[in-house]
Order: C-alpha cells, then structure tokens, then sequence
C-alpha cells in the first residue's frame, strides 16, 4: 500500500466519509478509482442488516487500508456522529429517511473543502455554520449525485461526474481544511446537547420519517415534544 499525503487535523467534527474520503483523492492527485482500488476493498455478500442506509454503504467494503493509511476508522467515525443526529430514534432504518438520499452540500463550506453530515441531516435546512441554503446540484451540469460513501463516477476530489468541481474551489492551502467552524444554529445546539431522558421519550412514539423529513419545523416539533413532562404514545 503506497504512503498517503495526510493531516489528521484535516478532519473536522461531524465531517461526511465523502468529504474525508475527496481530500484523500485532491491531496494526492488521485481518480476515484485509483483510490477506491488501493485503499478500499469490496466484500461480496456481507449482511448489513439493521444498520441504516448510509452507514451499511461502509459494511460493504474492508476498510483496513484506508484505516491504517489516514489513522482514522471511516465507519466509526460516521457512526460516531450519526448516533448524534439519529440515535434517539430505536427504528435506525426508519429513522435514514432522515438523512437526505442525495449529495447535499452548502457552497460556502464545500468551497473550502468541507461538507458536513449537517447538510445531509433532513431536520436542517440551512448550512448550520454558515445559515445559507443548501443546494443538491452541481454547479457546472445541474445534476444531482447520490449521496454516499464512495463515488466512482468522479475523476478528482470534489468533482461531480462531469468532471468538473461541484462549487468553484476557494482554499489557497490545504491547511485551510481546518476550519473548526462554530455551529450557529440555536436549535441543532439544542438537538445536540438533548438528554437521555429528553431523547427516551422517542422509544414509545409512533413516527412518520417521511413526513418528518419534509417539513422544515419538524426540529421545532420533536424538541418541544421532547420537554414534555409525560408524553403519551402520539403518531408524530
């Protein structure tokens, strides 16, 4: 396995695989397949059950090269901060409607080599960081991309499959992909920072993800439903 240029500072709290995973291929120049042959190995055949959609993208493949190459585990990274956004919820399954099928991005973050598991959460509809819209389209062609783990359609890092960059790329170094970026979105702090007798309250709770997914005060809704006294079993 061939030595990787890699910062681990370069990873920033709640960062997508995806975004890991394109400044691997922009740092050291490589295509997606280039690195999806080296550094990720696929396994026929492995159950995923039970893991929500985007996390069993990553039981599909040996990640040990990829581990070993950037000191980093990309499925315990993800899973980390995914229990975050969605562990509240007992049905994981259920709850991935939650998380947005397509490539969603917000152009200021992902200009300076940045997305962010945020922009894929569905509660949220404007980058927390920056609190501009989020778009699903590339910039050059229009097209909207899959949103997963390995992209093999792209040549470079951040490109859609047009080949070109999805966003016009902005930083000068790659020092600048650490951003540490403070999160100024009061009711995410507010998800985040919910307790676990807040959070339990969702076990008993019947819950329409789609629905949920759609409207853009359903964050509203399940905070405050989560600071009642005694909830009773509701269909959300």
């Amino acid at each position: 396995m061939k030595q990787i240029t890699w910062n681990p500072a370069w990873v920033n709290p709640f960062e997508s695989a995806w975004s890991i995973f394109e400044k691997i291929k922009y740092a050291n120049a490589l295509t997606s397949r280039d690195f999806s042959n080296e550094y990720i190995i696929k396994i026929i055949n492995r159950s995923y059950n039970g893991l929500h959609k985007y996390l069993s993208e990553f039981n599909k493949y040996n990640l040990e090269n990829i581990t070993q190459a950037i000191g980093l585990n990309p499925y315990e990274h993800t899973n980390l901060y995914m229990k975050q956004l969605i562990g509240m919820f007992p049905n994981q399954k259920d709850a991935a409607f939650l998380i947005r099928p397509d490539h969603t991005f917000c152009e200021e973050c992902l200009g300076m080599g940045h997305h962010s598991l945020f922009h894929q959460f569905g509660l949220l509809h404007k980058c927390p960081y920056h609190l501009s819209n989020l778009k699903n389209i590339c910039n050059s062609c229009g097209k909207k991309t899959p949103f997963n783990s390995l992209n093999k359609k792209s040549n470079g890092g951040f490109e859609c499959s047009c080949s070109n960059h999805f966003v016009s790329i902005k930083f000068n170094t790659l020092s600048d992909w650490k951003s540490n970026l403070p999160i100024k979105d009061e009711l995410l702090l507010k998800w985040l920072s919910m307790s676990a007798n807040e959070s339990a309250k969702f076990r008993n709770t019947f819950l329409y993800f789609p629905s949920l997914a759609s409207d853009p005060n359903s964050i509203i809704f399940l905070l405050n439903y989560s600071l009642q006294d005694n909830p009773t079993l509701t269909q959300l």
